[in-house]
C-alpha cells in the first residue's frame, strides 16, 4: 500500500532524474561528445566527428528517457498514472527458482 507521501516523493524522483538525463543530452549536444558507459575499464565517450550514429543515438535515448520520466512523473502528481511499484518490505520472487512442485 502506497501513502500519498511516498507516491509524491517518488514522483518527485522521477522528475529530477528526467531532468538530470535532458541535462546530460544538452551537455553532450554543446560539449560534441556524450557519456555513454564504459568500453572495458575506459569510459566510453562517442564523439559528433568520430561515432556520429551511436553520438545521435545516446542523444535520443537521454532526450526519449528524461521527457519520459518528467511526463510520467507529472503525470502521476496530478493523478493520472500509477506511481513507481515501490513499497516496503515486500519481496520479489523469481519464479524460474520457486521450489513449488
Amino acid at each position: 500500500m502506497t501513502t500519498p507521501l511516498t507516491t509524491n516523493l517518488t514522483a518527485l524522483l522521477q522528475i529530477v532524474i528526467g531532468f538530470v538525463l535532458l541535462a546530460l543530452a544538452y551537455d553532450g549536444h554543446r560539449k560534441g561528445w556524450i557519456r555513454a558507459g564504459s568500453k572495458g575499464f575506459r569510459p566510453y565517450r562517442p564523439s559528433r566527428d568520430d561515432s556520429p550514429f551511436m553520438f545521435h543515438f545516446y542523444m535520443l535515448v537521454y532526450l526519449a528517457g528524461g521527457l519520459a520520466m518528467i511526463v510520467w512523473g507529472v503525470l502521476v502528481l496530478i493523478g493520472l498514472a500509477a506511481p513507481l511499484p515501490i513499497s516496503r518490505g515486500t519481496r520479489v520472487t523469481c519464479p524460474v527458482r520457486s521450489s513449488a512442485p
